[in-house]
């Protein structure tokens, strides 16, 4: 539901694959670590404390070795274990910002343990060119070691998901969607542009929360208590939802707002085309390289912008995109070109050849 989107990219990876590569043999390891090392009251608490870097460091280079997988989907932090020959792609979603590292740990984390995965990795996969651009400032290593797939999202779950029941007392609504609170989700942006549309407007079709707002006081610490106070009886606050219920919310909203300072892809973005949903969002690099034909950019600040879109989108008779054109943008997205652009990476690091090597 909102709010995992790396558990949404594996699950959606692994999917892709099952479907379109069952002859390759994936291994998602964490599944078998968490049985490994919960079935027992000590192996919980050694889980707790170091047992995953053991298996991780000591354990799954022999086990790669026994069972000699093609792909073993490896959903925890990337650090390279080194087994002799055996290929390694570091995978990588978004590059953290420096401004948002203020610990020791995530400085560490993010400089050292990071970055020397990158450098160790025989290739670095990540899902945007925005997001290759950055590690290559970020980590200091080669463009030419980077290859850019773009994630995969069931389209025919999300076409054929129903719309959500409508609101009593309402004839519509917006849907937001804050995942986490903090500076790269802009949070007051939300309310900020919500607040400037006509109170009548606001009264008719409220804006819907979904993520990790509990209550519009969550806000407190990145909007004034003018602007939640404006807003409090034209904001709802649903919180976390099921993958299901999100897609039904979005299809059935006038509009989505997503006005985030950073991303790494933004599926909802992506949802919301799926659904034939205007989307309203920021002119940050990633959606310019991805969403700029198919939604509405603005400045992340542009909080009038934003709100005279809104205002537009009540005014006219809702618009579908160009089919042609929504068909062409949505294949890029497929669960089908996704596997045979992961398949097209794998084979350009002759993974079944470099196989041989250690069985």
């Amino acid at each position: 539901g909102v709010g995992t989107g790396g558990q949404r990219v594996l699950d959606n990876l692994m999917r892709a694959l099952s479907v379109h590569a069952p002859d390759l043999v994936m291994q998602p390891y964490n599944a078998m670590a968490d049985r490994l090392w919960t079935s027992t009251a000590w192996g919980r608490l050694l889980a707790a404390i170091w047992a995953d870097a053991i298996f991780k460091n000591l354990l799954l280079p022999g086990w790669c070795r026994r069972h000699k997988p093609d792909v073993l989907l490896y959903a925890l932090p990337p650090i390279s274990f080194r087994v002799r020959n055996t290929p390694q792609v570091c995978y990588i979603l978004d590059v953290p910002l420096e401004t948002e590292e203020r610990s020791i740990a995530s400085t560490i984390y993010n400089n050292i343990y990071i970055k020397q995965s990158c450098l160790k990795a025989d290739l670095i996969l990540t899902i945007s060119q925005d997001a290759a651009e950055q590690i290559v400032r970020r980590y200091r290593v080669s463009r030419h070691k980077i290859k850019v797939v773009y994630l995969c999202e069931d389209i025919k779950f999300i076409q054929q998901v129903p719309a959500c029941a409508p609101l009593p007392g309402c004839d519509g609504f917006f849907v937001g969607i804050i995942s986490r609170m903090n500076w790269r989700k802009n949070p007051a942006a939300y309310l900020e542009a919500f607040r400037r549309l006509p109170k009548a407007s606001r009264a008719r079709y409220p804006l819907l929360l979904l993520g990790a707002v509990r209550s519009l006081d969550d806000l407190r610490p990145f909007v004034s208590a003018e602007a939640i106070e404006d807003v409090r009886e034209d904001v709802r606050c649903i919180g976390r939802v099921s993958d299901e219920q999100l897609i039904g919310y979005i299809k059935s909203a006038r509009a989505l707002l997503f006005p985030s300072n950073y991303e790494g892809f933004g599926l909802p973005v992506l949802e919301a085309v799926a659904c034939g949903t205007p989307a309203v969002i920021s002119n940050i690099p990633v959606f310019k390289e991805l969403f700029s034909e198919v939604a509405h950019l603005y400045e992340p600040n542009d909080y009038q912008g934003m709100a005279d879109r809104l205002s537009q989108i009540l005014r006219d008779t809702p618009a579908p995109l160009c089919v042609e054109k929504v068909q062409s943008f949505l294949y890029r997205f497929t669960f089908n070109t996704h596997s045979e652009r992961i398949l097209e990476v794998l084979k350009q690091m002759n993974i079944k050849e470099r196989r041989e090597d250690y069985q």
